[in-house]
This record gives structure tokens, sequence and C-alpha cells, in this order.
């Protein structure tokens, strides 16, 4: 077995959350959860898309909300 991790950035993982929570925009976006290494990363994203599926904005409140669902 290897100790070697697939390539990632969590700093990268970090921005593109950062960006939706400030533009609340995900129209443009191509990733799927799975994209992303970090678990907590992957179910934030899965979160922004739920929250954007539903047609509302996607900002902190939001994202906060539907995390604690």
């Amino acid at each position: 077995m290897s100790d070697k991790s697939p390539p990632h950035n969590n700093d990268a993982e970090e921005a593109v959350l950062g960006s939706i929570l400030i533009g609340g925009e995900m129209s443009h976006l191509t990733l799927d959860p799975t994209d992303f290494y970090m678990d907590s990363m992957s179910i934030m994203y899965q979160s922004c898309l739920n929250i954007h599926n539903r047609g509302a904005v996607v900002d902190i409140v939001t994202l906060a909300d539907d995390l604690n669902r």
C-alpha cells in the first residue's frame, strides 16, 4: 500500500468555496463534489449545489442552514 495521496491543493478547494460564498453564483461551475479531496469541502460543495438547485442564493447563512439540516 502506498503512503502517497493523490495530488490536491487545500487552498484551491477553500478558494472555490470562498468564491461561491462571496459571489453566490454557481451556474458557471462544472465541478462535482467528488472533485474535492477533503471530505469537508466535498460536503460543503454538495450543500451549495443543493441550495443552488432549489433556486436560493448561496451564502454563508443558507449554507449553514442547509448543513444543519
